[in-house]
């Protein structure tokens, strides 16, 4: 028998248990770096797409810029649109064919001599209604103006609907988020719901044809845009409450596309009129700047005028900031009045405020409803002039300051104290 001499390996035997747990240890380290390899590589590559995808983080704001406007002049108005391009739909006046549960009002209205107003009670569904024959095919865009006198939370629901006569086809609006006072409502086209009409965004499947025999049961006609025979309104109060409605000027628009022409925070500040003479007018509620004028410092500009509401100024906004509103402000006296004013709206003391720079009246002067006037302002430097014209031709200096503030901005127009004013004729030079 071969003795073994132990001292030859080290004192030591290898137990294949250990030898075997060694393995499995040696396993589990090369699992766990691959898989940190795996997890760091996918954290590396979404960390780069998040560096280029675009989005905003909480630590990077977009910064917003507009180029200089470099040529010598600009006009804008929209006379030259046809004069269909706005369809006046209800005007609500006595001398409209209205029925059903309703009644007309002449203290409480926005446009004419009066309005419409319904009211219900008691989870009382009422409807008001005027026959009239419509080809509105054409319309993108409808727009009401309704005043509600009652608590929003009083309303169940408010309808507006395009229908045939009998009102057996329709197409219908849920009007929502009503507010106390006067609302301007927008409505898209492809907004409306239909009710045995032709829906305006649906494309229609082609279908194999068939033979048609006498005994056929006939196909349902559709009813389409352009054949409206009915227009009216629904609504209904909740359980135990009342909800009054004045409803004031429903109208069709073509397009928005004069929009483009505007910095306008919200779009209904901007609408479309047409006058009784036929003609296409810019309306403004609010305050917008024209696109193109951006970064102007020497100028004039004029534009006229008519201010349909008492008590409520308007006029224009230079070197004004679309995001904040700062700016010089020329403003003129709603109807009945004779006031101007010149103020600047910015910072004072890390706050927002208005400072009258300059005010007064014209004695001899009244600014009259259905009456255009013509306002100007010529701007050198920190000097600026400001200008009254009955006729468009022959201005009056009202007001002059020097102020450095504002040294370059937009131009634009404005319109404060809930009131509304027609502007046309818009002319710029620099």
């Amino acid at each position: 028998m071969q003795k073994i001499d132990l001292g030859k390996f080290g004192g030591t035997i290898k137990s294949p248990i250990k030898s075997m747990n060694l393995n499995k240890g040696t396993l589990v380290s090369i699992v766990i770096i691959i898989a940190t390899v795996a997890i760091g590589g996918f954290l590396l590559v979404t960390k780069k797409d998040s560096l280029f995808s675009g989005k905003d983080s909480a630590s990077t704001s977009v910064s917003s810029v507009q180029l200089k406007f470099t040529e010598k002049s600009l006009k804008l108005d929209y006379s030259s649109l046809a004069k269909d391009f706005v369809a006046n739909i209800a005007g609500f006046e006595k001398n409209e064919d209205w029925q059903g549960s309703s009644e007309f009002d002449d203290v409480l209205f926005w446009q004419g001599e009066s309005s419409l107003v319904m009211s219900s009670r008691d989870n009382e569904k009422i409807e008001a209604y005027l026959p009239k024959t419509l080809d509105l095919g054409k319309y993108q865009v409808f727009k009401l103006a309704a005043y509600l006198q009652t608590d929003p939370a009083d309303i169940e629901a408010v309808r507006i609907y395009f229908a045939n006569k009998d009102k057996t086809a329709y197409f219908s609006y849920p009007v929502t988020n009503l507010t106390k006072g006067w609302n301007f409502i927008r409505i898209p086209k492809i907004k409306f719901s239909s009710v045995n009409a032709v829906k305006e965004n649906l494309i229609k499947p082609k279908t194999a044809q068939k033979t048609v025999t006498p005994s056929a049961v006939k196909e349902t006609v559709l009813l389409s845009w352009d054949k409206i025979e009915r227009v009216g309104i629904e609504l209904t109060a909740r359980s135990n409450s009342t909800a009054t409605i004045n409803l004031d000027e429903l109208k069709a628009l073509e397009t928005e596309d004069y929009l483009d022409d505007w910095l306008v925070a919200n779009p209904v500040y901007l609408d479309l009129v047409k006058t009784s003479n036929g003609e296409i007018i810019l309306q403004s509620r609010g305050m917008a700047l024209i696109k193109k004028l951006s970064g102007i410092t020497n100028f004039s500009f004029k534009a006229k005028l008519q201010p349909l509401k008492a008590s409520a100024r308007s006029g224009f906004i230079v070197r004004g900031d679309y995001k904040t509103n700062y700016g010089y402000y020329f403003l003129i006296d709603g109807v009945n009045g004779n006031r101007w004013q010149i103020q600047k709206y910015g910072l004072a003391d890390e706050k927002a405020v208005t400072t009258i720079i300059k005010n007064g009246v014209v004695n001899n002067f009244l600014v009259e409803k259905d009456k255009p006037l013509w306002l100007k302002v010529e701007a050198k430097g920190s000097n600026l002039k400001f200008y009254l014209s009955v006729d468009g031709k022959s201005f009056t200096r009202l007001g002059e300051i020097n102020d450095g503030e504002y040294k370059e901005g937009g131009v634009g127009i404005a319109v404060f104290d809930s009131g509304a004013t027609l502007f046309d004729g818009m002319e710029f030079s620099q």
